[in-house]
């Protein structure tokens, strides 16, 4: 899981970790945070989804790149 900030995740951020699940503004933060703010998103992704991301970088021999 990570926090994004929120012009990050509108540019794409989530599907470039390919992040499963994402909850914009997820944490209101009751005191002031560096570099932290109300409208950071929250993104996951899930045992599987880590798994098979792994394996297909492993066979890919780390290439992910548009073939």
């Amino acid at each position: 899981y990570c926090l994004t900030k929120n012009r990050s995740a509108l540019r794409g951020l989530a599907a470039r970790y390919l992040a499963a699940r994402t909850s914009p503004c997820a944490i209101p933060w009751r005191v002031e945070v560096p570099k932290r703010r109300d409208d950071d998103w929250f993104l996951a992704l899930d045992r599987r989804d880590i798994q098979w991301t792994a394996r297909k970088y492993i066979q890919r021999d780390g290439d992910f790149s548009v073939r």
